[in-house]
C-alpha cells in the first residue's frame, strides 16, 4: 500500500516522516521497513540512527522480526545494515550520510533516523528553531545526494486528549518544519489497544501529506511479541 501510494516506492531526494505517540510501535513499523526493503533491492544498505535504542535492542528486535528466515538472510542483513547508538550530533549524522551515500550506486542507500526530537544541534537557540535547521539541512542532504532519508517524529500529547484519536499534521511535536521540509508524512495510530487471542493487535498508517501522490489509510496487524507488521488488504 504504501510502494502504490508512492508511485512504485520509497524514490531519491525524499524526506519521510513517520509519527507516532510513544509505545504504538513506530521503531518496529520502522524495522519492518527495513527488513523490507533490503530484502527487495540487491545490494542496498541502510544506516539506522538510534538515538533511542542501543544497538543490542535494535539487534534483538530484528531477531524477533526474522526467526521464520534462515541464517543465511541474518547473516547478510548484518553486511547491509550498520546501526549507530552514540551518534547524536546532527554535523555527524549529516557527514555520515554523505559519506556513506557518495559510496553507494544510485538508488541503493537508505538512512532512518529513530527519532528526530533527539538529535543535538550545537547552538542556543530555542528547539523549535533547532528543529527547524535539522530537518532543514536533512531535506537538502536528500535532495543533493538524490537518497531517502526516513525519520521518526513523536507526537503531541493532544491526541490523547481528543475524542477523535487519529493524528493529524497539526499534532507534529515542536516545529511545523517537520511536515513543511518532508515529502510525505504518515502516522500510525492504534486501532486496538490490545492484542486480541491471535496474538496481534490493529495499527492504522495514515498518510496524511503526499507531495509524490495519493493520501492513504492502511491497516496493519502488529505481532508485538515477534516485532511483525503485516499489511491487511
Amino acid at each position: 500500500g504504501l510502494d502504490a501510494a508512492l508511485g512504485g516506492g520509497i524514490g531519491p531526494g525524499m524526506l519521510i516522516t513517520v509519527g507516532a505517540r510513544p509505545s504504538v510501535g513506530k521503531s518496529a513499523w520502522t524495522i519492518n521497513l527495513i527488513d523490507r526493503a533490503l530484502r527487495r533491492n540487491e545490494g542496498l544498505r541502510v544506516d539506522l540512527f538510534s538515538l533511542e535504542m542501543s544497538k543490542k535492542d535494535v539487534f534483538s528486535r530484528f531477531v524477533a522480526k526474522m526467526t521464520t528466515l534462515n541464517t543465511y538472510y541474518l547473516r547478510k542483513m548484518n553486511k547491509m545494515l550498520k546501526v549507530y547508538d552514540t551518534v547524536s550530533e546532527l554535523n555527524h549524522i549529516l557527514g555520515i550520510i554523505k559519506e556513506r551515500a557518495a559510496g553507494q550506486a544510485p538508488g541503493k542507500y537508505l538512512a532512518v533516523i529513530d527519532y528526530v526530537g533527539l538529535i543535538k544541534v550545537n547552538n542556543n537557540r530555542d528547539r523549535r528553531l533547532q528543529i527547524e535547521q535539522i530537518t532543514r539541512e536533512l531535506k537538502n542532504l536528500a535532495n543533493e545526494q538524490q537518497v531517502p532519508i526516513v525519520i521518526l517524529s513523536q507526537l503531541s500529547r493532544g491526541v490523547e486528549q481528543r475524542q477523535d484519536k487519529s493524528p493529524v499534521l497539526s499534532d507534529l511535536r515542536e516545529s511545523g518544519s517537520i511536515e513543511q521540509d518532508s515529502n510525505v508524512v504518515g502516522f500510525l495510530s492504534n486501532e486496538e489497544t490490545e492484542a486480541n487471542h491471535e496474538g496481534y493487535q490493529r495499527v492504522k498508517f495514515s498518510i496524511k501529506k503526499n507531495r509524490e501522490g495519493d493520501l492513504m489509510d492502511s491497516t496493519f496487524k502488529f505481532f508485538k511479541a515477534r516485532m511483525d507488521f503485516v499489511e491487511e488488504f
